[in-house]
């Protein structure tokens, strides 16, 4: 069972674990004018680019956050944070001078968003608010591998979304991590033991990943459904950590 807690006043994070960190995105007016104070000039522009309201300040609370959560890490202010982007659009610190690199992944859905922060391993985050879907089918044929669509559609219509979403984010949280994008969602085949282990194979090159690759699943509310992927070194269950992030928290740190 997950335990989410209050991070405490002393954060460190240790080469063998990772933290998770959850929070609200749809934040009071005054904290979010906070927020965006250090967001930098191309973070506006894309904030500014939302055509709802809504998402703009989505937008502008989880970038915000994420550069709090990173510069209790740094001990650095957020506003001097600097982030590099890969072809395919995944962020990356550009100005990380301590010995250790800190790697992190983040992902939103409506309300909510959760941070992946660990050190020198690459990492990937997913998260999916868990909505009828009415062409659920249709999709899992689309971007599922065929035994995957099998299964889906095997199951009885009740079980079909769960299943849906379990695997849709653990694929995505995969490809977050190696950077491939979402254009190698039938590549990677996720299939679940009777013990409800999760296991990873390649089916282009034929690898289990496991041996590689940690994965965990984590539900931060109960209508959502995240999963973290990362580079294994060493990292279990019990070595990630979970925190949530509260309005207390945000001002006074």
């Amino acid at each position: 069972m997950i335990l989410w807690h209050f991070p405490p006043k002393n954060l460190s994070l240790r080469k063998d674990s990772l933290h998770i960190w959850r929070a609200d995105v749809d934040l009071p007016i005054d904290l979010l004018t906070a927020l965006a104070v250090n967001l930098s000039w191309d973070e506006r522009q894309r904030a500014d680019r939302f055509y709802f309201e809504r998402d703009k300040k989505r937008f502008i609370a989880c970038r915000g956050l994420l550069r709090m959560i990173i510069s209790h890490y740094l001990d650095l202010e957020p506003y001097k944070l600097k982030f590099t982007y890969s072809p395919r659009g995944k962020p990356e610190l550009d100005n990380n001078h301590t010995q250790d690199r800190l790697c992190f992944n983040v992902s939103h859905s409506q309300n909510l968003a959760v941070y992946a922060i660990a050190l020198n391993r690459a990492v990937g985050i997913d998260l999916e608010y868990t909505r009828p879907l009415s062409d659920l089918q249709q999709l899992a044929e689309r971007f599922f591998s065929p035994s995957e669509a099998s299964i889906i559609n095997a199951l009885p219509e009740a079980q079909q979304q769960e299943v849906f979403f379990r695997l849709w984010t653990i694929k995505e949280a995969y490809l977050k991590a190696t950077g491939e994008g979402l254009a190698g969602l039938q590549s990677i085949v996720v299939s679940f033991t009777r013990e409800n282990t999760i296991n990873l194979y390649n089916i282009e090159n034929n690898v289990l990943l496991n041996s590689h690759w940690f994965c965990t699943e984590f539900n931060p509310e109960p209508e959502y459904k995240g999963a973290l992927v990362a580079e294994r070194k060493d990292l279990e269950e019990n070595t990630v950590e979970y925190f949530t992030l509260t309005t207390d928290y945000i001002l006074n740190h």
